[in-house]
């Protein structure tokens, strides 16, 4: 199975079976190289960056600049080399770890000195042309990211940055982390250090501020927001973000046997919300341990504010978090028992889940034809923005042989392309009851059916023409209800 989003950089970090009863070293770096790939990042419009990074270049005079938008332009040309990488193979089907070029070059930007060190530093990543590319349009954004954000910033950010450090050493965060470890029954190398690069969201008036950051496996990355008319120093907040992310670290990093074990405590075949618990699991998990937990840890309350930016992840993490705290404390591991209340506490907050596609698809398996897969970049980047999906994995027709997936699917098909999608699905296919399902859809319409596991599959039908309007597309399927016993439904496209 190729999967196209990264899921953490974990390298040879599972090979290890030794635990660290201590917390790590943490290094806080502010690299102006990571600030200006993740400015460049927003400007080209790729998935999981801070809006406010984008609004602040929409309301520069820098806007409308012809070089700005060729720049711009020449970035997004390279969403279909940046999104290749690769997958290990040590986990479970799901749960491989892997990179994308994209990982690397945000890995790498975090100890660039400048454009020039970056190229150095990535040489090899990608065709020698994209290359070009890439850092021709790096150092044209680079004069405008220095006037947008960098001059404005890095002077807090370097203040920021140095709290940081020194907050990180409490007494209170050294005793957490092998309590974290165990939660996870994971395996740390002892005296594997993180790294967190830091750059800077400048806060904006009239605007919904927000921040990201995210999880490379030993490596970390926070945006930290920054108010210039009024400047504070990073508090228990950002600790609790920056934990957030070495939880999905440490997740990360469970051996194969321990990712079977969670496989079984959510095992679909206990119900639909067995497997939308587990689709949410990793995102709830976090936030109840590093914004819930370490947060109140650090500041001596429960912050009443919302947790994270996504509704469900807000509320799932906040309606777990009384169990999760208690297993914490207690030094427990994540079991049955536990695994029991999380799925509960999921159905109770979102009874109407498993018929709301924007719920059910959060990690999804794309499976085309070949024709179709050519235009994946714009397929995965009009699909985030309908479903915000934490993992999407894309397959060949004569690639879903096997065991059932462990989340849902999404098989999409033309005239052209209905033969071989029947011809693929042999007695072992995991497809095979969807076949009179395929004989009967018309041109954009879509059918529901759900697995013996309990796994959802979406059928798409769509037109001849090649591309899709795949906006079009994923907008009008996330207005449309799961339901495997209603007969097919129209897509509604502009």
């Amino acid at each position: 199975m190729q999967f196209v989003a990264a899921i953490g950089l974990i390298l040879s970090l599972i090979l290890s079976s030794s635990l660290c009863f201590a917390a790590p070293k943490i290094e806080f770096i502010s690299s102006k190289m990571q600030a200006l790939v993740r400015f460049s990042w927003a400007l080209a419009e790729f998935p999981h960056q801070a809006p406010a990074l984008i609004e602040a270049f929409h309301r520069s005079p820098f806007r409308n600049q012809p070089e700005a938008r060729r720049a711009i332009a020449s970035l997004q040309s390279l969403r279909g080399s940046l999104a290749v990488g690769a997958n290990f193979e040590q986990g479970i089907p799901g749960r491989q770890g892997g990179f994308t070029v994209e990982t690397l070059i945000t890995i790498q930007s975090i100890y660039a000195k400048d454009v020039d060190d970056l190229g150095r530093r990535i040489s090899g990543l990608m065709p020698m042309a994209s290359e070009k590319v890439l850092l021709s349009a790096l150092k044209e954004i680079e004069p405008i990211f220095n006037d947008v954000i960098w001059n404005k910033s890095r002077v807090e950010l370097e203040r920021a940055r140095e709290h940081l450090q020194n907050s990180i050493s409490d007494k209170k965060i050294s005793e957490a982390f092998s309590k974290i470890v165990k939660f996870y029954s994971a395996v740390w190398p002892k005296d594997h250090n993180f790294t967190v690069g830091v750059y800077p969201i400048l806060f904006l008036e009239n605007f919904r501020n927000s921040t990201t950051s995210q999880s490379l496996g030993p490596i970390e990355e926070h945006g930290i927001a920054l108010d210039l008319r009024k400047p504070k120093l990073p508090d228990s907040g950002d600790i609790g973000v920056i934990y957030h992310e070495i939880s999905h670290s440490i997740y990360a990093a469970q051996d194969k046997a321990t990712m079977l074990s969670w496989k079984t405590f959510f095992d679909p075949r206990r119900g639909p919300y067995a497997l939308q618990a587990h689709l949410w699991l990793n995102e709830a998990l976090a936030t109840a341990i590093g914004n819930g937990w370490i947060e109140e840890k650090l500041s001596g309350r429960l912050a009443t504010q919302e947790w994270y930016n996504h509704p469900i992840i807000d509320k799932f993490s906040k309606a777990i978090y009384p169990d999760v705290k208690a297993y914490l404390e207690n030094g427990r591991s994540l079991d049955q028992d536990l695994a029991n209340r999380i799925i509960e506490a999921f159905q109770r907050n979102f009874p109407q889940s498993n018929r709301d596609l924007t719920a059910i698809l959060n990690k999804v398996l794309i499976v085309a034809d070949a024709t179709m897969s050519d235009s994946s970049p714009t397929l995965l980047a009009e699909f985030r923005k309908s479903f915000s999906p934490s993992t999407i994995g894309m397959n060949r027709y004569t690639e879903i042989e096997g065991e059932d997936p462990f989340f849902p699917v999404i098989v999409l098909f033309n005239e052209s392309t209905k033969a071989s999608l029947l011809k693929s699905i042999t007695d072992r296919s995991l497809l095979k009851k969807a076949v009179p399902l395929i004989h009967e859809l018309k041109v954009n319409q879509v059918g529901n059916l759900v697995l013996a596991s309990n796994v959802p599959v979406i059928l798409i039908k769509l037109e001849d023409k090649a591309p899709p309007n795949w906006r079009s597309l994923w907008t009008s399927l996330a207005k449309l209800p799961f339901d495997s016993k209603v007969r097919p439904q129209t897509l509604i496209l502009n």
